[in-house]
């Protein structure tokens, strides 16, 4: 399996449009980050009434700093 169908299938796996409350949808859109190290971030859209809401790819950038120095080097949305 190359790294963009590792990175799809990643993707796919937390995927899936979740109501959290009548206000607040999440999931619709997932994304996966490889990092230089090889490590893989997944995260998902969070979508608001407020137009307050994250993307996918954003979602994983504040829990993957904290870990590691990143270098991306592939992401797909």
């Amino acid at each position: 399996m190359d790294i963009w169908e590792k990175l799809y299938q990643e993707a796919r796996r937390v995927q899936g449009n979740r109501v959290i409350s009548p206000f607040i949808e999440a999931g619709g859109v997932a994304a996966a980050l490889l990092t230089k190290a090889g490590n893989i971030y997944v995260g998902v859209c969070i979508d608001t009434a407020s137009t307050l809401g994250m993307c996918a790819g954003g979602m994983r950038l504040p829990i993957c700093l904290p870990t590691e120095k990143v270098e991306l080097t592939s992401c797909l949305l």
